[in-house]
């Protein structure tokens, strides 16, 4: 899919984040490599910039290349999305691991956060897809 010119772009020696805003309630930031407390902090003035700007945001997170994340990328990430999250409409992840699926999965429901994990590329897409069609037909 296109999403259009990036938002952001942050690299580190074995990581990279590309965030992109296909449209204004929807964000697709899409993760390789290994994922550093440094990147999240480059990415952080994007977020706080998008929840700024729009009540409800749905984000697509591409983790499939994701090989690792320092615990302090986690933690940060994780409680900033706890303190944005009614403002989140939907958070779906794409992930290779069964096991971090049924995690997320059970952070979601424990903390409140619409978020879900998702092994499998196309049912991601075909949600992204739904997302951005519903921006299109309002």
């Amino acid at each position: 899919m296109d999403f259009g010119k990036p938002l952001l772009e942050a690299t580190s020696d074995n990581g990279r984040v590309v965030i992109y805003r296909p449209a204004n309630d929807v964000v697709v930031t899409v993760n390789e490599g290994f994922l550093t407390q440094p990147l999240w902090l480059e990415q952080l003035p994007v977020y706080d910039a998008i929840y700024a700007s729009t009540p409800m945001v749905r984000t697509f997170l591409d983790s499939l290349a994701v090989r690792s994340f320092e615990p302090e990328y986690r933690d940060a990430s994780q409680r900033y999305i706890k303190g944005k999250k009614s403002q989140i409409a939907e958070m779906v992840i794409l992930q290779q691991s069964a096991l971090i699926k049924l995690a997320v999965n059970a952070v979601s429901l424990f903390s409140g956060v619409p978020m879900e994990a998702e092994t499998n590329r196309a049912t991601f897409e075909a949600r992204l897809g739904a997302a951005l069609a519903r921006k299109r037909a309002a």
